[in-house]
This record gives structure tokens, C-alpha cells and sequence, in this order.
């Protein structure tokens, strides 16, 4: 199963978008989707709901589990308690995530167990919670950082 970890800060929609993107280019299909929360428990229900319509809207037969950053010990541990234990890829978006959350991971974690860490680019900051389709395609770079691929959106 490809699992996909989505570390999600003040920004949701940029969370979001990040997915739109690797979705668009076909650069990761998830069979299970892990929304890791920094901030308010009250926004989950409304998350996992966004992110469920987006995973529709692409066919993607894919299941969508969330929890608070601060009740996932380790995001290794999180993701192992998933519906199927075989060894996948597994994807990390730091797109959303504040610079403590994703450093913190890292270093629990370390890069090695993940085999694409995305981060979308938003080259004009106001434009960031736009929308994906909304904004320039010149403004949008989607980097895999664990391949060191970049491409336009």
C-alpha cells in the first residue's frame, strides 16, 4: 500500500493544493492518506473531508486517517497502524507544515523511510491560499526534494 503523509500547519489549503498537484502529475497515487494536524482538533472532520472530495474527484481508491501532531508520538508509528502492513512507498508533503513540525519529524523519523518528500512551491505569497487551478502555473514549482526532481504544475 503507498501511504502518504501530509503534515498540515496554519496553511490548510496549501496542504491541500500540494496533493492536487502530485494528483495532476501523476507523481504518487496513495492507497492510504495520513493527515497529521499542528493545530485545532476542531478542523480534522473538516480536513479529512476536503481532502476525501479531491481524492474522489481523481478516482483515487484511497482511505483518509487524521490525528493532532501532538498525539502521534511518531509518525513511523502512526502510519504503521495502517490498514495493511506490506512494505510500500511512502510519501511525505511538508507543503503546510510550520519548520518545527517538519524538523521534528525528520529527526525521528530521518528521510530514510520515506520515498518522496513533496513540498509545493508558491512563488507569490498571497497566492498560496488560492485555490490550485487558480493560480499561475508560472508561480507553481512541485519538488520532490527526496529525488531532487522539480517540475511546473
Amino acid at each position: 500500500m503507498e501511504k502518504y503523509v501530509v503534515l498540515i500547519g496554519e496553511e490548510h489549503r496549501t496542504a491541500l493544493n500540494s496533493l492536487w498537484a502530485v494528483l495532476i502529475q501523476k507523481r504518487f497515487e496513495p492507497d492510504e492518506l495520513f493527515l497529521v494536524l499542528d493545530g485545532e482538533k476542531e478542523l480534522l472532520g473538516e480536513l479529512e473531508e476536503d481532502f476525501e472530495l479531491l481524492l474522489e474527484n481523481y478516482d483515487a481508491d484511497c482511505s483518509v486517517k487524521s490525528s493532532l501532531f501532538s498525539d502521534v508520538q511518531k509518525v513511523k508509528d502512526f502510519i504503521a497502524d495502517s490498514e495493511d502492513d506490506e512494505n510500500g512507498l511512502i510519501a511525505l508533503d511538508i507543503s503546510a507544515a510550520s519548520k518545527y513540525t517538519t524538523a521534528k519529524v525528520l529527526m525521528d523519523e530521518g528521510s530514510k523511510i520515506f520515498d518522496h518528500i513533496f513540498y509545493l512551491k508558491v512563488d507569490e505569497a498571497e497566492e498560496k491560499t488560492n485555490l490550485l487551478p487558480t493560480i499561475e502555473r508560472n508561480q507553481l514549482r512541485l519538488l520532490d526534494l527526496k529525488s531532487e526532481q522539480m517540475e511546473g504544475v
